[in-house]
């Protein structure tokens, strides 16, 4: 990451439904590098809570991210989720966006684990 002091826009792929391709977008703008996973997660989740438009959605418990993608570089087919490099899933939430390699304009899925884990046995959508 070049510039630690620029803040950051992300875009957050709010994923409802694996196998139905149910995914909202949840664009956060300003976002400080220097955020922890924990703090990022929190973000999020308040604007799920605040945002009209997730108001009318299920409710879940998400507990999940992973990189989607990375700004100018390979994107997956996958519409809804990156299936590849689980490693990216990140668990630690003391963690920083710096040290996640989280840049400028990533995209990022935000699921529930278990579904995720289901779906990736039989990666196949119901449409």
């Amino acid at each position: 990451f070049r510039n630690q002091s620029m803040s950051l826009v992300i875009t957050v792929r709010v994923i409802y439904s694996f196998y139905g391709r149910n995914v909202k977008y949840l664009v956060l703008k300003d976002i400080n590098p220097n955020s922890t996973f924990l703090e990022l997660k929190t973000i999020i989740q308040t604007n799920i809570q605040e945002t009209p438009a997730f108001s009318r959605l299920p409710k879940k418990k998400f507990d999940t991210l992973k990189i989607y993608s990375l700004p100018h570089r390979f994107k997956t087919n996958n519409l809804v989720i990156n299936l590849e490099d689980d490693g990216s899933l990140y668990p630690k939430d003391d963690q920083t966006l710096i040290e996640l390699a989280i840049e400028n304009e990533t995209e990022l899925s935000y699921f529930v684990l278990t579904e995720y884990q289901q779906f990736k046995l039989n990666p196949e959508v119901k449409w």
